[in-house]
């Protein structure tokens, strides 16, 4: 295993995850080592973008069939 794949796979995650994947690879003892730790690790899940909606414009009607008699 390349030291630089490892370190491309942990960048960005959290001490407190790759520790808790490195624990139950060693507890688990897996026959492919690398294939399990990445299960363990997980998936990176992206926040995600949401983009400013347009204002919908009210509507002003002054002949509203509804509107109290003036």
């Amino acid at each position: 295993m390349a030291v630089d794949s490892f370190a491309d796979r942990i960048d960005g995650r959290r001490e407190s995850d790759v520790r808790q994947a490195v624990h139950a690879t060693r507890r688990a003892r897996p026959d492919e080592a690398w294939p399990f730790f990445l299960s363990c690790l997980g998936r990176v899940v992206e926040p995600e973008v949401v983009r400013p909606r347009r204002a919908i414009p009210s509507v002003m009607r002054h002949d509203d069939p509804y509107a109290p008699p003036s």
